[in-house]
């Protein structure tokens, strides 16, 4: 049991950020990458709130609230403030996505994908290998990247119900100090119960 506590609070998954190399394949995705870092950069420094992350980092946030800040939907809040304008003008679009809603590992981040290559109502709904960037910096407070397919293994329970979020009702920062953050993650637009595979049942005693 603490051996699975441990992992849950380090963060420990079987999905794998993208390298340095894979991001910097793409020559946009490289500029995001480096938007990214400065708004998580920016974050860190905010003057009057402290950001934490992962599950630790929620376990501070629930527990002493006021200036304390990093539940996911709170980076995903933010980084998309902070991220939208350089991802359009580069030809891309931005988006919330949250999976396992209402249950354990529930988790909320910005997804990154090209219009060109598919229509947003179909992002959730396209075969393996899927086209779309995650940008997730509650895992380890740090700016990471994974494709949607990677992204999707992150949750621990078997649960895997996706749903694209309208992010568009989040302001833009008055400058690079600003947070985005509301008291509540943002409405759901729609969503898609995929790969819903049922809980093991209880060992017999």
């Amino acid at each position: 049991m603490l051996l699975v506590l441990a992992l849950l609070l380090s963060g420990c998954t079987n999905a794998k950020i993208m390298t340095e190399d894979e991001i910097a394949a793409d020559p946009r995705l490289a500029i995001v990458h480096q938007e990214f870092i400065r708004a998580v950069d920016d974050t860190h420094a905010h003057p009057t709130q402290t950001w934490h992350a992962g599950w630790l980092g929620n376990s501070i946030v629930n527990f002493w609230g006021g200036g304390q800040k990093g539940l996911c939907y709170h980076w995903q809040q933010q980084i998309y403030a902070l991220t939208r304008h350089r991802i359009e003008s580069l030809g891309l679009a931005a988006t919330g996505v949250m999976i396992n809603r209402g249950k354990g590992g529930e988790h909320h981040c910005v997804l990154v994908f090209d219009p060109r290559v598919i229509d947003e109502q179909n992002l959730l709904t396209q075969p393996m290998p899927r086209h779309g960037w995650v940008l997730d910096a509650w895992q380890r407070g740090e700016p990471d990247i994974y494709t949607l397919d990677e992204w999707h293994k992150l949750p621990a329970p078997l649960y895997r119900d996706w749903e694209l979020q309208d992010l568009t009702n989040i302001a833009d920062l008055p400058g690079r100090g600003g947070s985005a953050t509301s008291g509540a993650p943002p409405p759901v637009r729609r969503l898609w119960e995929s790969e819903a595979a049922p809980m093991p049942a209880p060992a017999p005693k």
